[in-house]
């Protein structure tokens, strides 16, 4: 998600992948460690890429990182169903998503989109299925926690409520165009 560029000297040293999970796989504190690390990194990542979070300082992604979890789905995996109560934010760490009604693809989501803030603010069912469409990792709140951030922090309550006003003109807008295609 970043290209890193050296504007000096600069010493790099570089592990294989499969070296470093062999020797994680025998030093079960180094694996906990490198996991903490690499979490840690990706939330950060999420927090600074996404327009959800765009208001907040640095110090209060600091603040609330540790509140999200994070979550992995399959490839054809619901995310959020249509008609459920959904109970969590999600954000798309890494993969992709599309929100479908029945089999038409209505939209693509890729890191640093927002997943269920519609249904989750508005407190009623969602209206679309959010599906994985290759593996995806999203960093998920509970309803709880985002009812707290929300108090705490209400710039991210106006960019959640920005987004849901207009997710909800994108819908009636589709909705509007379907109804001008009856005869």
């Amino acid at each position: 998600t970043a290209r890193v560029s050296a504007f000096g000297l600069a010493l790099l040293l570089e592990i294989p992948a499969q070296a470093l999970e062999e020797l994680a796989a025998r030093a079960p504190r180094l694996a906990t460690v490198l996991a903490q690390y690499a979490r840690t990194r990706l939330l950060a990542s999420v927090m600074r890429m996404s327009e959800l979070f765009s208001r907040l300082t640095e110090e209060e992604h600091q603040k609330l990182l540790p509140l999200f979890d994070t979550e992995l789905f399959e490839p054809g995996e619901v995310i959020v169903e249509n008609g459920s109560h959904n109970q969590r934010l999600y954000v798309v760490a890494s993969g992709g998503c599309q929100v479908k009604n029945g089999e038409e693809v209505l939209a693509v989501l890729s890191p640093g989109d927002g997943i269920g803030e519609m249904s989750l603010l508005a407190r009623r069912p969602a209206n679309f299925d959010v599906v994985a469409v290759e593996r995806t990792v999203a960093l998920s709140l509970s309803r709880e926690n985002f009812d707290e951030v929300a108090v705490n922090h209400p710039g991210l309550l106006a960019e959640v409520y920005k987004l849901l006003v207009q997710r909800e003109n994108e819908n009636q807008a589709l909705v509007h165009d379907a109804n001008d295609l009856v005869v």
